[in-house]
């Protein structure tokens, strides 16, 4: 009864104790309860301390947190394996032996992982090499696994044919857990593509290229595009998918494609274009593509340049893309067999065409290899680039002006080259215009104290490098570059001289050379325009830089190996004239603008000595074919005036005494046929 009223169940007077009594035994026990929860309360929030601390570890060491989720998966692996070898009969296995088998593979999984270091990869970003490193350390874990099976006396008991089970288990669960983080980062990375700032766009070009931009894309918190389906050239990948990407179709097919994805509800705004497979018609057709269906045509960006928000740049686009033809190629074998242990001697080695003349003469292996510019910086830049993709060369750069007669005589006699590569020029119109002498001294003179130069020291033979603008020349720069031309014809044919062979190669402008037009297109693209054109209807011809210099090695090849006349003029095939305007629109829309509305095109008119189309042939020129596709024979016997060397001594008094209308009055008389150039 006493227990019974001091809980509290009958009130106290009904069991025999004082009021003051039942207090104290009522607060004792309360105090007692106060007491425990306390305690229990402390327990609780030790473990809830333990369990942050754990967990905060492990966030802040992802290595740590993926290390013990492989040893774990590790362990696991071995109970499994069993479980599906033994089936029914895994009820009679030894529990005790297999707590200790488990552990003991638990322990050998953690030094094989430290070692090997499988642990380290970053699970988002698992690839080949972190499935190589896989199957390494699982081949490993297995192996030594065998050793304390044997040691421990437990094998027979252990199917030896679990441990393969085991193995395809615990590989199969390391590439599982790596997987599902990759599929979860994914996921994340596609609901990010629901932004309203995405823009849906097509890629052209199923290549490394796309993929890997495609692949950064996917990965990115902000991205500027979501691509909605590949294009290609052909149909050979078709309903086939990158990264979940459908390839859609043939790019010819543009227009029919677009109104599909336009009933699936996608809109694409974009094409990016991946130029890697590519020609310069495939781009033309495109930009005319894009321009009539409404959208914006970008070249490839960068895979730094994924969240991008502003219009996208043209970025590392190579010019040649703008070409409407395929590129020319060249066998090397027979340059090779003309240059190797030679000696070659190239002037104006720090221009676009000397120095890629320098640097393709390189890789065919001459004794030596000497090249000339009259700019330290430039033969500085040659020098350095000769170094770095071909050091096994002997070279030998050499600061000089080709307008000294006595240093290119004395030069072309220490070197003693077998072949000479005359590129040293002044080729840029309005700067000859306004300077006729400085034209004539380096274009001209230049030309003759070096074949002079070559004649008394028996070279075998000297290539000058010539332009179609010597092809009824209207400027300047056009007559002077003719006037060496007949120099060098007439060195050929002079037959009191040597046997050192002479010849011309005759091409129009070289794609992104100094001061050609397209990169100063791409530049005022870049500053928001205006673009700049002389004329609505002018038109060039074009080659790249790579071309033309392949090209001039192998005429000296058809010069020095089949039966051409003494006075030889090569001209390069060039394909169609491009016209210039269209050129620059092509540029204007691959920057993702559009020509007119976003970029304007001011036209500045024909400047003195330009003409709207270049000529190719003189009158009654044509061209013979040689055993290259893509280089001609002028058919054309060029007759020097008998009073050249007369007039060419004149020349030259009047440019070294700086009279410039003597030089101008001396070229008009030479070049009669031609009618009178600027600024006579």
């Amino acid at each position: 009864m006493v227990a019974i009223g001091v809980a509290g169940i009958i009130p106290p007077e009904n069991c025999g104790l004082s009021y003051e009594a039942f207090i104290w035994s009522r607060a004792g026990r309360l105090k007692k309860g106060a007491m425990m929860m306390d305690t229990l309360f402390k327990i609780r929030l030790w473990i809830y301390t333990l369990f942050a601390k754990v967990t905060w570890f492990f966030a802040r060491n992802p290595t740590v947190r993926a290390f013990v989720c492989d040893v774990g998966v590790a362990m696991l692996s071995l109970p499994l394996a069993l479980v599906l070898r033994l089936g029914l009969q895994f009820s009679d296995y030894s529990l005790w032996c297999l707590f200790f088998q488990t552990l003991a593979f638990g322990g050998i999984a953690t030094g094989t992982l430290l070692i090997t270091g499988f642990s380290k990869g970053m699970w988002r970003y698992v690839s080949v090499a972190d499935l190589f490193s896989m199957v390494k350390t699982t081949f490993l874990c297995e192996v030594l696994f065998v050793p304390y099976l044997l040691l421990s006396m437990q094998y027979h008991a252990f199917p030896l044919t679990a441990l393969v089970i085991q193995g395809f288990l615990l590989g199969g669960g390391w590439l599982a857990v790596r997987l599902a983080a990759r599929a979860f980062f994914a996921y994340k990375a596609l609901q990010n593509q629901t932004s309203s700032t995405c823009l849906d766009a097509l890629i052209v070009g199923v290549n490394d290229q796309s993929e890997q931009f495609l692949r950064q894309l996917l990965h990115h918190q902000q991205p500027l595009y979501r691509i909605v389906g590949f294009l290609e050239q052909e149909s050979h990948n078709v309903s086939r998918y990158v990264h979940g990407v459908p390839v859609l179709g043939r790019f010819h097919d543009l227009d029919r494609l677009l109104g599909t994805l336009r009933k699936r509800k996608k809109n694409p705004k974009v094409l990016i274009v991946s130029h890697v497979l590519l020609s310069g018609y495939d781009v033309a057709f495109l930009s005319q593509k894009t321009q009539s269906l409404g959208l914006r045509m970008v070249h490839l960006p960068s895979p730094s340049a994924v969240g991008q928000l502003e219009k996208p740049s043209l970025g590392s686009l190579d010019f040649a893309e703008l070409l409407k033809r395929p590129a020319r190629a060249t066998d090397h074998k027979n340059l090779q067999l003309l240059i190797q242990g030679k000696r070659v001697l190239i002037t104006g080695a720090g221009g676009t065409i000397g120095r890629e003349c320098t640097l393709q003469l390189a890789s065919l292996f001459p004794s030596q290899l000497s090249f000339l510019d009259h700019n330290e910086y430039a033969l500085y830049e040659t020098t350095k680039l000769l170094r770095l993709k071909h050091p096994h060369v002997q070279h030998k750069p050499i600061l000089l002006d080709v307008r000294n007669k006595k240093f290119v005589h004395d030069m072309v006699g220490e070197e003693k080259p077998d072949f000479v590569f005359h590129a040293a020029a002044l080729k840029h119109v309005p700067v000859v215009e306004n300077q006729p002498v400085e034209g004539v001294l380096t274009n001209v003179l230049g030309t003759r104290y070096l074949a002079d130069a070559c004649v008394a020291h028996q070279v075998r033979a000297m290539v000058l490098v010539s332009t179609d603008k010597a092809v009824m020349p209207k400027s300047l720069m056009g007559a002077t570059k003719r006037l060496a031309e007949l120099y060098c014809h007439h060195a050929s044919t002079d037959p009191g001289e040597s046997a050192t062979k002479f010849l011309a190669v005759r091409f129009g402008n070289v794609l992104g050379s100094s001061g050609s037009v397209l990169p100063l297109f791409k530049e005022q693209v870049i500053k928001g325009g205006p673009v700049t054109v002389t004329h609505p209807e002018m038109t060039r011809y074009f080659m790249t830089i790579s071309e033309a210099a392949s090209l001039i090695i192998y005429a000296l090849h058809l010069k020095m190996n089949t039966l051409v006349p003494k006075e030889s003029t090569f001209m390069l095939d060039m394909g169609e004239p491009i016209s210039i305007l269209e050129m620059a629109e092509t540029l204007i829309r691959l920057h993702g603008f559009v020509p007119g509305r976003d970029i304007k095109i001011e036209f500045t008119g024909l400047r003195p000595g330009e003409k709207l189309h270049e000529d190719l042939f003189f009158r009654g020129e044509s061209a013979r074919k040689t055993e290259h596709p893509h280089i001609a024979l002028s058919t054309l016997s060029h007759q020097v005036p008998y009073h050249f060397l007369k007039k060419l001594e004149e020349l030259e008094h009047f440019a070294w005494t700086n009279n410039s209308q003597g030089c101008l009055n001396i070229l008009e008389e030479l070049l009669p046929q031609m009618g009178k150039v600027a600024n006579i």
